[in-house]
């Protein structure tokens, strides 16, 4: 069953425009994932892959003034980290069975968003 949770950050835009300062944007993204297949690890790895791919979707910036598309490495990881987290939680207040190495890889994307 898919399921989906929503994830708002605040990405840096910064546009091709001589002395023009870095904006913060804040975005919402809906990430959508199958709470089914996080109970097993090859379905939690892909949900993952999944969520990464969506947010780094949702953090790509369409191309402009003759400049190609660009992600921004930041939010995607930003957008990841907090979708995943609250996938977590969610499947954790619904008493879900979740892969370990869903877990596994949540905290490390957490403690790696800390550190920034």
């Amino acid at each position: 069953m898919k399921k989906s949770v929503l994830v708002a950050v605040a990405i840096a835009a910064a546009y091709p425009i001589a002395a023009a300062a870095e904006v913060l944007t804040p975005i919402s993204v809906e990430i959508e994932y199958d709470k089914a297949e996080l109970a097993s690890e090859s379905g939690a790895l892909a949900e993952l892959d999944s969520i990464r791919t969506q947010a780094k979707d949702a953090c790509t910036s369409p191309a402009r003034f003759g400049q190609p598309r660009h992600v921004d490495r930041d939010c995607a990881e930003d957008v990841a980290a907090k979708a995943a987290m609250k996938i977590l939680l969610r499947q954790e207040e619904e008493g879900l069975e979740t892969a370990p190495a869903f877990v596994q890889a949540v905290r490390i994307q957490t403690a790696d968003l800390g550190q920034r």
